[in-house]
C-alpha cells in the first residue's frame, strides 16, 4: 500500500467511527422514547435496523483501522531498509 494513503484512511475510520457514535445515539433516544410508550404500542424495528447498521459501522472502522495500521508500518519498515 502507498504510504501516502495512510493519513486518508485514519481519516476515514474516524469518520465511520463518528457516524456510528450518531446511529448509536439515535438509537438510544429510539428506546428512551419506545420505553416510554406502553408495551402494547412500542415498537422495535427502527431499533432493530440501528443495531444491524451500527454492527456494519463497527466492522468497517476495524477493517480500516488494520489496512491503515499495516501502512503505516509498511511504510516504517520501508524507511529502515
Amino acid at each position: 500500500m502507498l504510504p501516502y494513503l495512510r493519513a486518508p484512511i485514519f481519516v476515514a475510520t474516524v469518520a465511520i467511527s463518528l457516524f456510528e457514535l450518531h446511529i448509536d445515539v439515535r438509537r438510544f433516544f429510539n428506546v428512551a422514547k419506545q420505553l416510554e410508550r406502553w408495551e402494547t404500542e412500542q415498537s422495535w424495528e427502527l431499533n432493530e435496523q440501528y443495531e444491524a447498521l451500527r454492527v456494519k459501522l463497527l466492522y468497517s472502522s476495524y477493517v480500516t483501522v488494520a489496512l491503515a495500521t499495516v501502512a503505516a508500518v509498511a511504510f516504517l519498515l520501508a524507511r529502515m531498509t
